[in-house]
């Protein structure tokens, strides 16, 4: 609720009228939080409150830069950087949240940290690995080329100016994971993978 909402702000020292952006993962270029910081000029043009909350650690050799950057498009009252959490406390980030961003350049697999979001029915921006894209078509907003100059301007703006759109895709995501990626349906379906590759790993050792 918007209540809540308010109050995890509070708890985390946030804005309370802002429009809140997050993106919480390990700080490595692969991760792609340098394309947020150089767009996010473009996404102030269209949402004057947007707020980029960049949760993770990182090795200095990426996190200084990162650093500079918001200096040099003097972002600074728009842009926090955090540094890393206790995994109890990831969940309570999303509450303080109006939208997740996952602007990974590397293929990421199954990223856990979009199942986190999803499961928290928090609306979410990611860039399109094969296999997001697969499982979480229709429950994320996807961008086709991370890589290209502002590519994630037009859906982050979007789902800001649109509270509507951003509830319903929040709902989808949720309903995906209480439906399909629950702790248990995960491990089972994890198990019967495993399962299936005995045989014929079985068989080549013959």
């Amino acid at each position: 609720s918007d209540q809540k909402r308010i109050e995890a702000r509070v708890r985390w020292g946030l804005p309370t009228d802002a429009s809140v952006v997050l993106t919480l993962s390990r700080l490595t270029p692969a991760k792609g939080v340098h394309l947020l910081l150089h767009s996010w000029v473009r996404v102030l043009e269209r949402v004057p409150n947007a707020y980029l909350w960049i949760v993770g650690e990182g090795h200095a050799s990426y996190t200084e830069p990162l650093s500079r950057m918001v200096t040099n498009l003097g972002l600074g009252d728009h842009v926090r950087f955090h540094g890393g959490v206790d995994r109890g406390q990831v969940s309570d980030c999303h509450a303080a949240a109006d939208l997740y961003v996952l602007p990974t350049l590397a293929d990421e697999g199954h990223p856990l940290s979009l199942l986190e979001a999803m499961s928290s029915g928090l609306a979410c921006v990611a860039s399109d690995c094969p296999t997001v894209s697969e499982l979480h078509g229709g429950a994320v907003d996807l961008v086709p080329d991370p890589n290209r100059q502002d590519a994630f301007v037009e859906p982050v703006t979007r789902l800001l100016l649109d509270p509507d759109a951003r509830s319903t895709l929040g709902r989808k995501a949720r309903a995906q994971i209480l439906e399909r990626f629950t702790l248990d349906t995960y491990l089972q379906d994890l198990s019967s993978f495993f399962e299936r590759q005995l045989p014929s790993n079985r068989g080549g050792a013959r």
